[in-house]
């Protein structure tokens, strides 16, 4: 992405924030015409701005002209968030099976269960209270926040992430009606 400053101003850029929370020092940007008029009031220090914005000459903030600013700020914010990044290894409350298998640089959460037959790629991260169902197969270098549940068989892949509480490979809703009853459909499939 070409970026073209418009006006040079001493930059000391202490942190990123939607313009409206900026506060003296940090990145912003205003994606949208009806952000405009807070240019002139943010203390921020500079603001990624979209090339065709034409701005008012009492802005304070140095303006770095972009394509699309709200793509640009996305792209800072991956480079100036920390991820997670926890330390390999195995929690001493978390239950591993011995029948399953772990890869290099794994992190296993407390109170993590991997039942027997579990595939876990390289440099996977599992947080807390996780629970990996028969055979389940985790990708490389994937991530599971706290609380992710994963059924019998599921097939994660590589580089993939799972936010907290999610619940893969549950069993399905699924029941025939017959005379009067219903019966549970037992679910052959996985995810």
């Amino acid at each position: 992405m070409k970026i073209e400053p418009i006006r040079l101003a001493e930059l000391a850029r202490t942190g990123v924030a939607p313009i409206e929370q900026a506060a003296g020092g940090d990145l912003t940007f205003v994606a949208q015409p009806r952000f405009v008029d807070q240019l002139d009031r943010t203390p921020a220090a500079a603001v990624l701005v979209v090339k065709s914005l034409a701005v008012a000459a009492n802005t304070r903030a140095a303006l770095i002209r972009v394509d699309n600013p709200y793509l640009a700020f996305i792209a800072i914010l991956q480079k100036v968030l920390p991820g997670p990044a926890p330390a390999s290894g195995v929690a001493a409350t978390a239950q591993v099976h011995a029948r399953s298998r772990v890869g290099k640089d794994v992190s296993i959460g407390p109170y993590a269960v991997i039942e027997a037959g579990c595939e876990i790629g390289d440099r996977v991260q599992i947080g807390a209270h996780c629970y990996l169902g028969p055979q389940a197969r985790i990708g490389a270098n994937s991530v599971l926040f706290p609380h992710v549940c994963l059924g019998h068989g599921v097939v994660v892949g590589r580089n993939v992430i799972i936010q907290f509480g999610s619940v893969i490979g549950s069993d399905g809703f699924g029941y025939l009606r017959h005379e009067g009853r219903y019966h549970k459909i037992p679910h052959l499939g996985t995810v």
